[in-house]
């Protein structure tokens, strides 16, 4: 059960100074005063959730040999506890500034988070940083991203839960100017996990930050990608795939907002959904006043490759300029039977048709991450997948 005590009890084990354990004590009110979210979006789309009492959480620290990070020279990529010592000011300043406590899952983090990782990368360095992230019974986890002025820094995030295992994860992203921030999550929690995970960016003058995700377990699994992008020039990028197999859910939500002129955006989210396996993915573009000459697409696409499974794309836009390129497209639909008799005419199996159809469904997707080993990693979960479509 989260008490101040319980707050104390983490900021002890963690050697926190006394502004951390201050910020702790101070959003337990909150905390326990908010609401939790009801996962429903408009008439027939909602998560059942009512088993989930975030107050009764036991959320612990725990051990370090939990979590891998692996980082280039020159980029550093520390727990919380060992870049307090090096780093408190960055971090002062930084941690939670993007997620004011006015949900549930923000102030929950600002009283009990038990796990957090610092990535920063100095002016005009360049370098990757690998994290294999582990979870077993309650994981509540910050991770905080600076990359400075001219950096470069890619972040690859293997994420793994144990069944059962809940799993809250809130990461922040700050691109200076000229910054490029590659931020690629691959997340492949049990079947029987609860997943939650929000990431939030701030994107400076002609910096970038580029998305990628792969959502591919958990009983629920709940993804949130934002990004600000804050001055002139700044670019974001969201390719996300997903695949829900058995009874799965998965509510996905990507967005961005123009807060300046000549900004840029592009969202692509591909998916397929099988057995009873159930998903939403909801996007939305907003382009403020002042963000003249801004360009903005979103796309989603998604398979429903079994007559139980069910799936709902919202593609939203809030425009409020003129002088903008923006626009959407959504699709959700089955297998093409054209196609399909087509690679059957051709002398081959419908089974093995139907897995070629679907494998070059996501091949664009996949193209679009960049990175050939994380491809591959994808490629060879979806292929698994797909010796269970009948």
């Amino acid at each position: 059960m989260i008490t101040q005590e319980t707050a104390l009890q983490i900021s002890e084990s963690l050697n926190e100074p006394a502004w951390l354990r201050s910020r702790r004590q101070a959003a337990l009110s909150p905390f326990l005063a908010l609401p939790m979210p009801s996962f429903r979006y408009g008439i027939a789309i909602s998560f059942d959730l009512r088993q989930i009492m975030l107050e009764q959480l036991s959320p612990k620290v725990q051990d370090g040999d939990t979590d891998m990070i692996i980082a280039d020279t020159g980029i550093i990529a520390l727990p919380f506890t060992e870049a307090l010592a090096s780093h408190e000011q960055l971090i002062k300043e930084h941690l939670l500034a993007l997620f004011p406590q006015t949900d549930k899952f923000a102030a929950l983090h600002a009283v009990a988070f038990t796990n957090g990782i610092f990535v920063y990368a100095p002016q005009h360095i360049q370098g990757t940083v690998e994290l294999r992230l582990a979870a077993s019974g309650t994981k509540i986890e910050n991770i905080l991203v600076i990359a400075e002025p001219g950096s470069k820094v890619t972040i690859i995030e293997h994420a793994n839960a144990a069944p059962a295992a809940f799993r809250s994860q809130l990461v922040e992203v700050f691109a200076r100017e000229h910054a490029q921030v590659n931020y690629i999550t691959v997340q492949n929690v049990s079947a029987e996990a609860y997943s939650f995970a929000s990431r939030k960016a701030r994107v400076e003058m002609n910096a970038a930050v580029h998305w990628a995700e792969c959502i591919l377990g958990g009983r629920f699994a709940k993804s949130t990608t934002s990004t600000l992008l804050a001055a002139e020039g700044a670019q974001s990028t969201l390719n996300s795939a997903f695949f829900g197999n058995s009874n799965k859910n998965f509510d996905l939500y990507g967005e961005v907002i123009h807060a300046a002129p000549h900004t840029t955006s592009d969202m692509l989210v591909k998916g397929a959904v099988n057995d009873y396996a159930k998903t939403i993915f909801r996007g939305l573009i907003r382009i403020n006043p002042g963000a003249y000459a801004s360009n903005g697409y979103q796309k989603e696409e998604v398979l429903l490759l079994a007559e139980t499974a069910e799936a709902d794309a919202v593609p939203n836009l809030e425009i409020q300029n003129n002088d903008v390129r923006c626009s959407h497209g959504t699709t959700i639909s089955q297998i093409d039977a054209e196609k399909l008799f087509y690679l059957m005419s051709r002398g081959m199996p419908e089974h093995a048709a139907k897995q070629l159809l679907i494998e070059g469904f996501f091949h664009p997707l996949l193209q679009k991450i960049g990175n050939s080993t994380i491809q591959d990693e994808i490629h060879h979960v979806i292929m698994e997948r797909l010796g269970e479509v009948k």
